[in-house]
């Protein structure tokens, strides 16, 4: 399979029980320990709900994101079944400013619900 973070094939180990059976992995052993998901939790507090920032990855790193495409996946699933009473926004990324934070209330406001928001980066 091809790595789509670095574009080099690698092999997946596979037994004689999981010989014929078809797993697509999208990222290598090296990207993954190279890159690591790295969950990080910030509340915001905002008029009268809050805002809870949850990023994967640190602001500096550069990667094709979708190489991840199945660990976003099992997060995403988590936390909507285990959070239901947020409202769950996903990004791709999240300044933490004045704009922003407006934004985040008027939301939190119009669903009278705190807000969960699972980003890819959070920028400052």
């Amino acid at each position: 399979m091809n790595c789509q973070n670095c574009k080099k094939i690698f092999y997946v180990k596979r037994s004689f029980l999981t010989l014929f059976l078809q797993k697509h992995y999208y990222i290598c052993d090296h990207c993954r320990s190279e890159y690591p998901i790295r969950l990080k939790i910030e509340h915001i507090p905002l008029e009268i709900y809050e805002a809870v920032v949850i990023s994967m990855f640190p602001s500096k790193i550069r990667m094709n994101f979708n190489a991840y495409i199945l660990e976003i996946e099992k997060i995403v699933s988590y936390f909507v079944i285990h959070h239901p009473s947020y409202f769950f926004v996903f990004l791709d990324y999240v300044f933490i400013n004045d704009l922003w934070l407006e934004q985040f209330n008027f939301l939190s406001l119009i669903e009278k619900k705190p807000i969960l928001i699972l980003c890819l980066q959070l920028r400052n």
